[in-house]
């Protein structure tokens, strides 16, 4: 009953423009959320009432007062049937959502929760662009670069991310985006649940299942999916924790590169080595490549902020 009293209350002094900035907040906050519906509709049909059977008042100033009356009656009732039908974007006109923008550095990864719950892991060296509240039928969010999201489901509200020309639509899974701008594609790779990719504005989705990803050519403006049964390894990448199966010193070194914010150098003589072990990044660089050199049979020099990778 409280509650009941509070809102309706809090539209009557929105309406006499008597409400205070925070009750303007709490009004357009529970608007959005169509919690007012029942409270906006009772006063459309009784300012309706007014305006269509007023008081019996005669003389000119009567009948001026009169039709004064109807006249703003009527307008109240179109204001109010605007915004009951409208309340989304109304809200987003009136009480718009801030934008605010993360980045990591070279070696620097963040763990962020969005409002709605939705968790992110950035990875170095890339952006998160998100509102301080969503807005409208779709959670949405722009990421250049990496990042794990694990999205809190929401099927009445999808949640969107834009990495250049690809969009991810998802109502509530786990996945990772690799969307590095120096980056011939932009890979999508979940772990649970389910995401449609759509290429640009053509409209057409495809449709990812669990332990699969879907690769983006920039330069073919191709999209195809791959099966990719390793697809739980990005729990641990998450978190800056690498597993390698048989990868290239030379695809090894861009992780280093990213991870450490170094340069990295391998000579052409081992550029087709193959690594197999564990590379964590939250453990001083000069671990890992002493293990590195140990396993390939190769050494390393370091010069300043540069590491050469070499023959042995």
């Amino acid at each position: 009953m409280k509650d009941r009293i509070n809102k309706d209350l809090l539209v009557k002094r929105y309406i006499e423009n008597k409400a205070t900035e925070e009750e303007l907040a709490v009004f357009f906050h529970i608007l959005e959320k169509g919690e007012l519906d029942e409270q906006l509709s009772e006063q459309v049909l009784l300012n309706e009432r007014v305006a269509h059977h007023p008081k019996q008042v005669s003389g000119k100033t009567g009948t001026r007062r009169m039709y004064g009356r109807i006249s703003a009656a009527a307008s109240l009732v179109l204001i109010l049937a605007l915004g009951y039908l409208f309340r989304t974007e109304l809200t987003e006109f009136v009480n718009p959502a801030d934008t605010l923008t993360l980045h990591t550095s070279p070696g620097e990864r963040k763990h962020i929760l969005l409002v709605d719950g939705t968790e992110v892991w950035l990875s170095p060296g890339s952006t998160l662009s998100y509102p301080d509240r969503f807005q409208g039928n779709y959670r949405s969010v722009n990421l250049t670069g990496e990042a794990f999201f694990d999205v809190k489901s929401d099927k009445e509200h999808p949640f969107i991310i834009l990495s250049d020309n690809v969009v991810t639509k998802v109502l509530g899974t786990a996945f990772n985006i690799t969307a590095f701008p120096d980056e011939e594609n932009i890979t999508v790779t979940l772990l649970e649940g389910s995401v449609a990719l759509e290429v640009g504005d053509s409209g057409k989705t495809i449709p990812l299942t669990p332990n699969q990803k879907g690769v983006y050519s920039k330069a073919a403006q191709t999209l195809q999916t791959l099966p990719d049964p390793e697809a739980q390894k990005f729990l641990d990448r998450r978190k800056g924790i690498f597993q390698y199966e048989g990868a290239l010193l030379s695809e090894i070194s861009h992780d280093l590169i990213r991870q450490y914010g170094v340069q990295i150098f391998i000579d052409k003589q081992v550029a087709d080595v193959r690594f197999r072990g564990r590379l964590d990044s939250n453990q001083e660089i000069e671990i890992f490549l002493d293990k590195l050199a140990m396993v390939t049979n190769t050494k390393w020099e370091q010069s300043g902020n540069q590491y050469i990778i070499k023959p042995n």
